[in-house]
């Protein structure tokens, strides 16, 4: 089965556009969406309403209040991942509603996964083929066998430079993770339509993350309703 997560990133309550992880150019949502009249973060959820849901607390990843409130009220009713900058094990003390959590390299140093004792996901953030980490010095390869030593729920390939770009995903550095890799693959950044979804399944990919392809029409409301193709 090839899970499909349907993506909102949060500002303030918002659920904003994100390009290229750029976040300081982030947008509200209902400028750019076919299918949102608002970007209210309980509006859309109601609106899409998604099985598999992966929502990016921006407030909370940059050290702010979060919004930890409204995804409460979202966790109940979708199959939450949830992104909150973590990088010891105390980040995650404020979450008392079930969700399984993902753990970036963007925020990562090599203390942090020994110190979860629990099964996580963790995000390859990748740009222009580089691993984005201020605490690990490893390349795609490198850090793909260094997770390969813990127990993970899966491993998720960011491509962030193509996050809302709708330009494709990188075939072969796709091909690379899901050849090293021991744990489930997931891509997410540059999904441009159900055809490109197709081949990542046939590929053996696990599944994907799909925004920007579900606001502009060209993966249909349906599939991330259903959560899987």
């Amino acid at each position: 089965m090839f899970h499909l997560y349907f993506v909102m990133d949060v500002r303030d309550g918002m659920v904003v556009h994100a390009v290229k992880g750029e976040r300081e150019k982030y947008q509200p949502i209902h400028k750019f969406s076919q299918i949102c009249k608002s970007s209210s973060l309980l509006e859309v959820f109601e609106t899409v309403k998604p099985l598999n849901t992966y929502i990016a607390d921006l407030d909370k990843i940059e050290g702010k209040r979060g919004n930890l409130g409204e995804i409460q009220k979202i966790a109940r009713r979708t199959n939450l991942i949830l992104d909150i900058g973590i990088n010891r094990a105390e980040d995650m003390n404020d979450i008392n509603f079930s969700c399984d959590f993902v753990i970036g390299t963007e925020t990562m140093d090599e203390a942090t996964l020994p110190s979860i004792d629990r099964e996580v996901f963790v995000s390859i953030d990748v740009r222009r083929g580089d691993v984005i980490s201020k605490g690990l010095n490893m390349n795609i390869r490198e850090a793909i066998v260094y997770f390969n030593e813990f127990q993970l729920k899966g491993v998720i390939l960011l491509l962030l430079d193509l996050v809302g770009t709708e330009s494709g995903v990188s075939t072969p550095l796709v091909e690379e993770v899901y050849t090293t890799s021991r744990h489930r693959v997931f891509v997410g950044g540059g999904i441009t339509s159900l055809d490109e979804l197709m081949h990542l399944k046939e590929m053996g990919i696990d599944g994907a993350l799909v925004a920007t392809a579900i606001h502009d029409r060209k993966v249909p409301l349906e599939f991330v309703q259903r959560g899987y193709i």
